[in-house]
Order: C-alpha cells, then sequence, then structure tokens
C-alpha cells in the first residue's frame, strides 16, 4: 500500500469505505478488528517501521486481502508505506508498516 502522502482523492475515498465495512462486519460487542479477524498476530517494532505476521480467521480467509489486512494491523492506512504477502489457503500473512 502507498504511503497516505502519495494517496489521491479516490485512494482516499476506497480505503475509507473499505474501513468502513471491514468496521461494520464487527460484532456489536468485538471492539478490536485483530481479535475478531485474526487467529493469531505479532508485531515487531524496529527503527522508522514495524514487522507483523500472523493467521486470518477461517471464516475471513476469502473476504480479505493484502490491503484489508494492513489496514485492520495499522488501524487505518496513515502510514508511509507498507506491504503485506497473504496466502489464502493457510490464512497466514506478514509484511511491514513504515510508520515515519
Amino acid at each position: 500500500m502507498k504511503a497516505i502522502v502519495e494517496f489521491t482523492e479516490d485512494d482516499y475515498k476506497k480505503c475509507n469505505d473499505r474501513m468502513r465495512e471491514l468496521r461494520d462486519m464487527l460484532k456489536e460487542d468485538i471492539t478490536n478488528m485483530r481479535d475478531y479477524f485474526f487467529e493469531e498476530r505479532d508485531k515487531t517494532s524496529g527503527y522508522a517501521h514495524y514487522k507483523f505476521s500472523g493467521k486470518v480467521k477461517r471464516k475471513f480467509k476469502d473476504i480479505l486481502n493484502e490491503s484489508d489486512i494492513i489496514m485492520i494491523i495499522d488501524n487505518g492506512y496513515s502510514s508511509f508505506g507498507s506491504s503485506c504477502f497473504y496466502n489464502k489457503e493457510t490464512g497466514d500473512f506478514g509484511g511491514r508498516v513504515n510508520t515515519d
């Protein structure tokens, strides 16, 4: 996913709409999107970035994509660039988010 400073108005609208759709999937009693969509997850901080990995819950494997995973992990789309790999068969994912 490109850095927020590179977003066009259309990029911003698409991400905003998708984030709203993801939040609407949450049950009312669950406030943490990461707990709702992921079986497990890990985050390791580094200088000006962090790395993440985890596993998507079985029922969401075909619904989510790499951009969705980044937005869920980062709780939005305001990073300075990010990347993610996602294996839909296993649900495994990993990547990196640049923080500044």
